[in-house]
């Protein structure tokens, strides 16, 4: 298994996620489950900071699409934070997805 971390922050109605190391097929769906589990039915924000990825191949890539996807249809806000000249953005750029409307640059 590669090495992909979850750290979880939680602060009122708002859990900010960050992901660190290798996200991929060998782990995707088990970081998946981890960040579902953790965002509580009164959340109303998500951040999701892949600041410290050092690779994102597509299943990493269909986990955010997936997330994010799952947390409009709940009406819950998410804001993804990829920085510029990062090996998430460079994936997230490759795929065509930089244009999802909550990516941004930085914090």
């Amino acid at each position: 298994m590669t090495d992909g971390r979850v750290s979880v922050r939680t602060s009122g109605d708002r859990v900010r996620f960050t992901l660190s190391g290798d996200v991929d097929l060998a782990n995707a769906s088990t970081i998946e489950a981890e960040l579902t589990a953790a965002i509580p039915n009164r959340a109303t924000g998500v951040t999701l900071d892949l600041s410290d990825v050092t690779y994102l191949d597509s299943a990493g890539l269909q986990l955010v699409l997936g997330l994010t996807v799952k947390l409009r249809r709940l009406q819950i806000e998410i804001r993804i934070i990829a920085p510029e000249d990062t090996p998430a953005r460079h994936a997230i750029d490759m795929a065509g997805m930089a244009s999802i409307p909550d990516l941004e640059p930085s914090f």
